[in-house]
């Protein structure tokens, strides 16, 4: 069954990232937080989050902002 989950609807292999292209990704994203830019911050976090914890796409974007608490 873990298989057929690693295939796209035309029965082919869905695309995987190398481990250079997710060191470069991560890379990226760290450098761009270090701007301070809010959308750059949000942008590792996921990032990270979604290597950390082994996401997949579709699951990273059930994240939804209002459910993200937010100190006042």
């Amino acid at each position: 069954m873990e298989v057929l989950a690693n295939l796209d609807k035309s029965g082919k292999p869905k695309p995987v990232l190398s481990r250079s292209e997710i060191d470069h990704l991560l890379d990226y994203t760290r450098i761009n937080a270090e701007s301070g830019a809010p959308l750059a911050l949000r942008d590792n976090a996921l990032i990270e989050l979604m290597y950390a914890a082994g996401l997949r796409n579709s699951e990273a974007r059930l994240i939804l902002a209002p459910r993200i608490h937010r100190p006042t």
